[in-house]
Parts: C-alpha cells; sequence; structure tokens
C-alpha cells in the first residue's frame, strides 16, 4: 500500500502504473486466450459462438465496472484522509452487494436467453453453443466482478504488486486449462465456459484473504463488519455516473449487436478478433491512466490541489507511450497477430479481415487513447457531466456510424464507425482541455491556478449557483 502524492509524482506515476498496466494485461488475457483457442481448434464457427452474445454481457459487466471506478476514486479519497476503519467498511458493502446483485440479473439473464439471443439476431448454425457458453460465463462473471471491486480497491491503496501475481498465474492457468478442455478433452465451447467459471471463483478466492492481511497490517482487524446501507449509499454518487457512462458505450454496442450478427459468422468472427486486438492495446493505455485517476484521487482526498496539472501532463505522455510499445509491433506484423486467432489455410476471408482492420483502422485507436486518458482524469476530479457527455458522444457516434455504413459496407462499415466515433468524441475532450472545463468550478481556480479576478468571477458562479 502507497500514498502516491509523498514523494517523486513521475517516479510514482512509473513504478505504480507498470504493475497494473502488466495485471490488466494478463487479466484481459484469459478472453484472449479463450479466443484464440476457440479459433484455431475449434474454427470461425467456435469463435462467433463466444463473442455472439458478448455485447449483452458488456452491458451487465460495464454496471459493475462503473460501480468499481466509483468505488475506487472514493477508496482513494478515504485512504488519503487516513479514515481506514471506514474504508473496510465501504469495501465489504459493496463486496457483498455486487455479488448479490451480478447473481441476480444473470440469473434472469440465463432464464431468458432463448428469446434474447433471438433478438441480438444469433445465427442458426451457432445458436445452441452460443446460449451454453452464455449461460455458464454469466456464473462465471459474478466471481469476476465480485473480485474486481477488490482490484479497483488494491489500486486506490497504492498496491499493485498482489493484483499483478495474481493475474499472472490466472492467464497461466487460463491458458493450460483452454488448452486441455478443446484441445486434449474435446469439451469445445462448454470447456472454455465450465474453465473460466473455475478460475474466476479461484481468484476472488485469493482476494478475499488478501484484504483480510491489508485490514489486519491497517490495524482496524479481520472481523467481517455489519453490512450497512449508510456504507454503500455515499459510493453512488461516485459510481452513478461512471455506471451510467460505462453503460452507455456497451448499450450503443448491443444496439449494433444485431446488425453485426445479421452479417454472418465469418464477418462476426472478424470483428470479435478486431475487439480482443482492441482491448489487447486498451489494457496498455487506459490502465496506465487509472495511475492518474488515483493519484488525482488522493490529491483531493489531501488537500494537495496544485499536483494535478503536473499529474495530466504526466498521465498523457504516459498514456501514449504504453500505447506505441504495443501498437508498432501489432502494426508491422499483423499477419502474425491474425495467426493467432485463426489459421489462414480455413479461414482465408476471416484473416483478411483482420489484416484491413490493423493495417486500415486500428491507427485511429490513437484517438481514443487521448480520450479513455482523459476519462480516468475526469473520474479523478469527480467531473461527471464531462464524463458523461464525452462517453456518450463517442458510443452513439459510433452506433449511428454502424447503423448508416453497415448495410452497405459490412465489416468495413463497423471497422470505420468506431474510428469516426473515436473522432467526435475527440473533439468534444479537446474543447474541454483547451477551455479548462476539465477541472468542475469550485476546484478550477486551485488546480488551474486562476488570477483573482477569475477566482472572484468562479466565486460569485459558485454562489450563485
Amino acid at each position: 500500500m502507497k500514498d502516491l502524492t509523498q514523494g517523486n509524482m513521475y517516479k510514482n506515476f512509473f513504478l505504480f502504473s507498470i504493475p497494473i498496466v502488466l495485471s490488466s494485461l494478463l487479466s484481459s488475457a484469459f478472453n484472449t486466450i479463450n479466443s484464440s483457442i476457440a479459433g484455431l481448434y475449434l474454427g470461425a464457427e467456435g469463435l462467433a459462438a463466444t463473442s455472439a452474445a458478448l455485447p449483452l454481457l458488456n452491458v451487465i459487466d460495464s454496471l459493475f465496472f462503473g460501480h468499481a471506478y466509483g468505488l475506487s476514486v472514493f477508496s482513494a479519497n478515504l485512504f488519503g484522509s487516513k479514515d481506514y476503519e471506514k474504508l473496510k467498511r465501504t469495501i465489504y458493502a459493496n463486496v457483498f452487494l455486487t455479488f448479490g446483485a451480478a447473481a441476480v440479473l444473470f440469473l434472469i439473464a440465463a432464464i431468458f436467453s432463448e428469446p434474447i439471443l433471438h433478438l441480438l439476431n444469433v445465427e442458426d448454425k451457432i445458436f445452441d453453443d452460443t446460449q451454453k457458453y452464455f449461460c455458464i460465463v454469466g456464473v462465471s462473471m459474478v466471481f469476476s466482478l465480485s473480485a474486481h471491486m477488490f482490484v479497483t480497491c488494491c489500486h486506490a491503496m497504492g498496491e499493485t504488486k498482489f493484483p499483478l501475481y495474481l493475474s499472472f498465474a490466472s492467464s497461466v492457468l487460463h491458458l493450460i486449462g483452454s488448452i486441455l478442455v478443446v484441445a486434449v478433452w474435446n469439451f469445445g465451447v462448454v470447456g472454455i465456459a465450465v474453465k473460466s467459471l473455475v478460475l474466476n471463483a479461484l481468484v476472488m478466492g485469493c482476494y478475499w484473504l488478501r484484504f483480510r492481511k491489508y485490514f489486519r497490517q491497517l490495524g482496524v482487524g479481520t472481523k467481517i463488519p455489519r453490512i450497512h446501507w449508510k456504507d454503500i449509499k455515499p459510493i453512488f454518487s461516485y459510481s452513478l455516473p461512471n455506471m451510467f457512462q460505462q453503460s452507455a458505450m456497451y448499450v450503443a454496442a448491443l444496439l449494433i449487436a444485431p446488425v453485426q450478427n445479421g452479417l454472418g459468422y465469418l464477418a462476426l468472427a472478424a470483428i470479435s478478433v478486431a475487439g480482443k486486438i482492441q482491448n489487447i492495446l486498451s489494457s496498455f493505455y487506459y490502465s496506465a491512466s487509472k495511475t492518474a485517476s488515483n493519484y488525482i484521487a488522493q490529491c483531493v482526498g489531501a488537500q494537495k490541489f496544485h499536483k494535478i496539472k503536473k499529474a495530466v501532463v504526466a498521465a498523457l505522455v504516459q498514456g501514449f507511450i504504453f500505447f506505441a510499445v504495443l501498437f508498432i509491433p501489432i502494426f508491422l506484423f499483423p499477419d502474425f497477430v491474425a495467426g493467432v486467432f485463426i489459421r489462414q489455410s480455413e479461414e482465408p476471408e476471416v484473416f483478411n479481415y483482420i489484416i484491413l482492420y490493423i493495417r486500415t483502422y486500428l491507427p485511429f485507436l490513437c484517438l481514443h487513447v487521448f480520450c479513455g486518458i482523459f476519462h480516468s482524469i475526469l473520474r479523478g476530479l469527480k467531473s461527471n457531466a464531462h464524463l458523461i457527455v464525452s462517453s456518450m458522444i463517442g458510443a452513439f457516434g459510433k452506433m449511428a456510424f454502424a447503423m448508416l455504413l453497415a448495410p452497405s459496407f459490412g465489416v468495413q462499415g463497423i471497422f470505420a464507425a468506431s474510428a469516426l466515433g473515436w473522432g467526435l468524441e475527440c473533439i468534444y475532450v479537446t474543447v474541454l482541455c483547451v477551455t479548462g472545463l476539465w477541472v468542475p468550478s469550485p476546484l478550477r481556480y486551485k488546480v488551474l491556478n486562476r488570477k483573482k479576478k477569475e477566482r472572484k468571477a468562479l466565486s460569485e458562479e459558485t454562489k450563485t449557483a
């Protein structure tokens, strides 16, 4: 555990970011591993079956991820102010809330899985495998979402090593498990889903035991406190905007899903791989930006506003460096990357679509890098309105372009829609940067070092509001 506001900021950013980046990359690796094994051993049909219902799973996922982001900022504030007893109650209460709410949501989704998949326009050829995978992975995600609450709280307290070690061990087990259940035991898509369920439950158990140790170190004991609404309610002022922001992005993707699925399983397989490549890159630059979110939140809690501007610059520089580290080899060796997911000799159409995405559309992801980093900055400052508007512009812009372009241009229309959506959001974020509106008005003069006249004007504006 570490107070990020103490010591050299640039050193703290780098040392704190590296484990987050690596652990996030490893955590996202199991989805990539599932897709890779499915594509190589089960072909385009297996790859499509593991992806057809993904937009709906992502919507449910996004609600809890949004809550986790809010919990992270709130926990960072408590850690910065050294209120460890309240921190303990808050973490336990929100983990229990997540586990219970996720279990109910995925139970409902499993009961109505058949009509849901019909609404998503899932092809008959992959319908049965998709339904089985959807139901089992839903149970698996109850454990993974609960574990994610612990992960974000680790980051809020300046702890990054344990998530890294656990992510590494989990990724190795996911790789071994996927090969065994598919290539050796021939359990197909169902085997991949069951393997994920077992390993996610194991990871959740490891985080539970680890946090008992943290609370002992902080001097608040290991006894599980009684759960009270007062320990959950304050989080929602932080998490609801993030939940709305996260769900807006994935609801837009869900609305596009019937269009994507309607292009056929070969197109869906290519779109799925493109998404996995984007997620791998995102795990680098977006995870690096989490440093800024936690650093800024701790600064707010410790009243160290003068450090925030430098943190923004450091986050942008660091984010683009991390993006370039992975983007350059992917862009230079697209054939190798495509070959990780699909055999060119067996599925040449899918293979060529992946090459096209990497060479033509992936470079536009740099626009999303800029926006993604600012999402974390806005989150750390609790600048919720701009966070939501920014995300909605990007998400629903992508949806509108996809609806417009996909019927005429097919897979390329879906790829182009993402790039255009990122461009729209980038324009909005640039305006926020130039005008200084990214900082909430009560903090603007403290963070941006406004002159006296501007401070007075802001003070009058605040009183009027």
